[in-house]
């Protein structure tokens, strides 16, 4: 059983403006999330700071910052039901993934939200979907550090999981798979993706009730899961796959300059590299490719 990488930096979403905090009626996730972690051996987590109340939204300008030099981002699931429009920070997430970062979602109650915000932001098309009962885990875990834990899984009354028959990229593996009434394997509660040289893992449960009196669902096997997704921030989870070299977003494309020249690459089928020029007004250029 793998042990938790106490060198990677840690930072987990805390903004009451999304997500609860502790007069909200549950426990603050985040909170529960920082705890678990310490205890799982983790050494360097932190929550952001930036805007602590319920009144203001974290700014893409401060996610960023508080970003720099971080291995693992943890974005706690959506709470707040005043605030359910879409995130603003979704460009300061693609580029720290794409540049290796590891981003953890968690599907909560209002987890197709969630989820439409990774695939606006990763240009993903996966779809949400519900678990009843047998949260396996599955043949793509082995000789992967998941394959040691435990063959079961909890499942929370508020989770959102992801539509098996969603997940159809090479890059896009399900390591626990869930029934849905008689449809087996129908949801995937612990996926990883790939993206850029980063991953994005989806866990299909929430640590929002971790010790609350009346609601307690205190993970027992989940731990282990978050452990792992945890670790992926210091290595490679898909080494074989090619790292796309330039995007295809303004936000993630290359840039040249007049009379320049710029080499990319066609890593996969379908993959598209775009380039910013600056130009001046009136004038004729040629370009070549």
């Amino acid at each position: 059983m793998t042990i938790a990488n106490s060198s990677l930096n840690i930072l987990i979403f805390d903004n009451p403006y999304y997500t609860w905090d502790t007069s909200a009626g549950w426990y603050n996730e985040a909170i529960s999330l920082e705890s678990q972690l310490s205890s799982l051996g983790f050494t360097s987590v932190t929550r952001t700071s930036s805007a602590p109340t319920r009144d203001t939204a974290i700014t893409p300008a401060q996610l960023a910052a508080e970003l720099a030099g971080k291995d693992v981002f943890l974005l706690t699931a959506r709470e707040n039901f005043n605030h359910l429009e879409a995130y603003d920070f979704g460009s300061v997430l693609e580029s720290f993934v794409a540049q290796g970062g590891t981003l953890i979602a968690f599907g909560g109650r209002y987890g197709s939200t969630d989820l439409q915000f990774i695939n606006d932001t990763f240009g993903t098309t996966l779809t949400s979907g519900s678990v009843t009962a047998n949260i396996s885990i599955t043949a793509a875990a082995t000789d992967t550090d998941f394959s040691d834990n435990s063959a079961t899984l909890e499942q929370h009354d508020f989770s959102t999981y992801i539509r098996n028959d969603s997940l159809t990229d090479e890059d896009a593996v399900s390591l626990y798979d869930g029934d849905y009434l008689s449809i087996a394997d129908y949801g995937s509660a612990v996926t990883v993706l790939n993206y850029g040289a980063g991953e994005i893992v989806w866990l299909g449960w929430s640590y929002d009730k971790i010790g609350h009196p009346t609601a307690s669902q205190d993970p027992v096997n989940w731990n282990q899961a978050l452990l792992d997704a945890v670790n992926l921030g210091g290595y490679d989870f898909f080494p074989n796959l090619p790292v796309d070299d330039y995007g295809e977003t303004p936000e993630t494309a290359g840039t040249t300059q007049i009379n320049g020249e710029v080499t990319g690459r066609i890593e996969t089928s379908g993959d598209q590299d775009w380039f910013g020029v600056s130009l001046i007004e009136g004038h004729e250029y040629e370009i070549f490719v």
